[in-house]
């Protein structure tokens, strides 16, 4: 939900959408690398845990930053883009891995089903913030 939030969420921030969508998509390509190194030399739970703390984290200070200072909102978001794009990678390799052969099957399809139902309702949470005062970011 978060992944799909913030890439819903991207044409809304100051500056030129334009270039606030190129930069969210070419933030995937380094976050992706990022995931694929780090399951290669670093526990799942580290890795995972990390990468959910840095996407979820820097979000909570976009609110801290003063209206006059756009880029800095605009760069939270894309460090916040990164992180979330790492764990939802990381997710889908650390779910097939976790369960055992017998249920891997039907574990990861509920596991992909959940995903999908937050998917399916992140863009409503982009008009949360809409009645706010101050836009987030």
């Amino acid at each position: 939900m978060g992944y799909i939030s913030l890439s819903l969420n991207t044409s809304s921030l100051h500056g030129n959408p334009y270039l606030n969508c190129f930069i969210s998509a070419a933030i995937e390509i380094p976050a992706y690398i990022v995931s694929w190194l780090s399951l290669q030399y670093l526990p799942r739970r580290l890795c995972s845990s990390a990468s959910m703390l840095l996407g979820g984290g820097v979000l909570f200070f976009i609110p801290l930053v003063p209206s006059s200072l756009p880029i800095i909102s605009i760069l939270l978001e894309m460090v916040g883009k990164f992180g979330m794009t790492t764990a939802t990678s990381l997710i889908f390799v650390y779910t097939g891995e976790l369960y055992p052969t017998i249920i891997r099957n039907t574990a990861v399809g509920s596991c992909t089903m959940v995903s999908r139902v937050g998917g399916a309702i992140a863009p409503y949470f982009i008009h949360l913030g809409k009645g706010m005062q101050r836009p987030l970011v």
